[in-house]
């Protein structure tokens, strides 16, 4: 099945424009979703398909897609370059969509040598999700596909969102998440409660606090004491426990969401949370301290990779509209998830940084000061001065901020 050459290699640049047209599709996508109409489509051109390869592989590098349209189908080629030694790490492969009447129409699928019927992949994935979430819903979601239709130009998809769809998007937004949160086995629901307890009793205690420092060391403080308990899992877990419950606090309504059935606030605090996500400070900047929680959120929730490609593309779509690429709130974005990463790394790194975090912290304990960085590069100025980010431009301000996070000591924790 491993194949020794890759069938896609090919990688399409993301760069600040292509980075808008993916946030185009998106929103068109998630628009059309929300929209009051019982008959919704999903369209992409052609000029859009290079920015979702781009997107997937900047979020996934060892990932590479190839979408393509043609009269008979939208086709898709993936190659999985698996970490085994040898010429044999390539796992290809390769499915078309074709335009029907009713429902998806595929072409047969091929996985390395082997070409097998769709029709046993779609079974396999029904039949996967089914089994976590219940209610047939991936049946239900099927049965939504109306049209199909494929050009040159575009690919159409029509679907229904008659009868309970609605729940079927809170499910969609929500319980995905939250089945695979509970599949992780290093994820402690119990320690995650406890640490939040211990957050609400030191908000309590420190109303007019606000800068996220002092709320981080706390957190570390109340990890280094409860390591030394017999009863500890050790240092990795107490860290990751007490990270997950400030982000859960501090961070967007969708992240306590997936927690909202073990962490229920009262209306007071629901309120008195509020006022201190919009207050918290990095920096003296609102914005800095929710790049720098988001960020810590995303390594624990997803992976490292994943969470510095985010900033970027988050920070690339910024400079094709909105405030503009900053280099300051990509600083923050690293912070976060290397202060997340390395406070989960391994028992050593873990018991480090509770040594370096413990007690009340100052803002340059956990981010350094982004001297020199450059902010508001609207797209013409962003793409003049650094093109993509591969240009050599780019990668020297990527240098720049790294030598800036090693001028902080826990950044330095091997």
């Amino acid at each position: 099945m491993l194949q020794s050459t890759p069938k896609v290699a090919q990688v399409n640049v993301i760069d600040s424009q292509q980075a808008v047209k993916t946030r185009q599709l998106l929103l068109r996508s998630y628009q059309q979703v929300k929209g009051e109409k019982k008959l919704a489509f999903f369209s992409v051109s052609r000029e859009e398909l290079p920015g979702i390869s781009a997107l997937l592989h900047r979020l996934y590098p060892q990932l590479f897609t190839d979408f393509s349209l043609s009269e008979t189908a939208l086709s898709v080629a993936a190659t999985l370059e698996l970490p085994f030694p040898g010429p044999l790490k390539y796992l290809n492969f390769d499915i078309g969509l074709q335009p029907s009447e009713k429902g998806l129409k595929l072409t047969s699928a091929s996985l390395g040598a082997f070409t097998f019927p769709a029709s046993w992949l779609l079974n396999i994935v029904q039949w996967r999700i089914n089994e976590m979430l219940g209610d047939n819903v991936v049946a239900d979601l099927f049965a939504r596909v109306g049209e199909v239709k494929v050009s040159r130009n575009r690919f159409y998809l029509y679907y229904s969102l008659a009868g309970n769809f609605p729940r079927w998007q809170q499910l969609a937004q929500t319980e995905l998440v939250r089945v695979k949160l509970h599949l992780m086995t290093d994820v402690n629901f119990a320690l995650i409660r406890q640490y939040h307890a211990a957050l609400l009793s030191y908000v309590e205690k420190h109303l007019r606090q606000r800068r996220l420092s002092r709320f981080v060391g706390h957190m570390f403080t109340l990890a280094k004491e409860n390591s030394k308990k017999p009863e500890s899992k050790g240092s990795v877990a107490e860290n990751r426990a007490a990270i997950l419950a400030l982000v859960l606090y501090l961070g967007p309504d969708k992240f306590s969401t997936l927690f909202e059935r073990e962490l229920a606030l009262s209306a007071t605090q629901f309120l008195k949370r509020g006022q201190l996500r919009a207050s918290l400070l990095l920096h003296n900047r609102v914005d800095l301290q929710k790049h720098f929680v988001y960020s810590m959120a995303l390594q624990l929730l997803i992976n490292s990779y994943t969470s510095n490609a985010i900033g970027e593309v988050k920070e690339l779509l910024d400079a094709g509209s909105g405030s503009g690429f900053s280099f300051v709130d990509l600083l923050a974005d690293k912070a976060g998830t290397r202060l997340a990463m390395l406070a989960t790394l391994s028992e050593v790194s873990a018991s480090k940084v509770q040594s370096l975090l413990a007690g009340p912290l100052d803002d340059l304990d956990i981010m350094p000061f982004p001297l020199g960085l450059p902010e508001d590069l609207h797209s013409p100025l962003f793409k003049r001065r650094y093109r993509d980010v591969n240009s050599a431009d780019y990668r020297q301000m990527l240098q720049r901020i790294e030598s800036l996070l090693a001028l902080i000591a826990v950044y330095r924790v091997h």
